[in-house]
């Protein structure tokens, strides 16, 4: 695991993060593929309280979340691929863009 500081997030917003996905995959070629994962987790905080159980405070999270580059989020994301052992070929299995390739995207950009 990175630093969680170079994700600019603490390691109890990192496992509430884990602790959202818990099997979800997304396809990071859907253009409000920021949007739908924020919602995701935002969707635990409210039906399963998991703010309370990391010791996260959910407003100013998700807000810090809402603010995160696409460049940094995608960095959490890749972690939290690397954290449940979600490698390229299931995104590929699924025809999906991992938030590996996207970030490459975003580099050849710049």
């Amino acid at each position: 695991m990175k630093n969680y500081k170079d994700l600019n997030i603490s390691k109890k917003e990192f496992h509430l993060i884990c602790d959202s996905q818990n099997g979800n995959i997304y396809d990071f070629g859907y253009f409000m593929w920021k949007d739908k994962v924020i919602s995701s987790i935002y969707e635990c905080i409210e039906y399963y309280t998991i703010d309370k159980k990391w010791g996260v405070n959910k407003k100013k999270f998700i807000s810090k979340l809402i603010l995160l580059s696409d460049e940094e989020f995608l960095k959490i994301m890749i972690e939290l691929d690397s954290f449940w052992n979600v490698t390229e070929e299931v995104y590929s299995f699924f025809r999906f863009i991992s938030p590996n390739v996207k970030l490459l995207e975003f580099t050849k950009q710049q």
